[in-house]
């Protein structure tokens, strides 16, 4: 089987901030979409999610991300 390795960019979004700056989901997924491209080398998959803070985070995601560095964090 084949090794794939991915990367992936989570954006929790305050929906508040981003109606005050007058930005849709589809400005953010094209802003850090084209972003993470540009980052990730062509023959690795990359994959961009958008959450909002108001949204319950997925338990299971939530401890992986936990258990990163803070580095890996902003």
């Amino acid at each position: 089987m084949p090794w794939f390795a991915g990367h992936a960019l989570i954006l929790m979004i305050d929906a508040e901030q981003m109606q005050a700056a007058k930005l849709t989901e589809d400005d953010l997924v094209a802003r850090y979409g084209d972003c993470l491209r540009t980052l990730v080398p062509p023959n690795r998959l990359a994959t961009l999610r958008v959450l909002y803070t108001s949204e319950v985070f997925a338990p299971e995601l939530k401890r992986a991300l936990d258990a990163l560095p803070a580095a890996c964090r902003i």
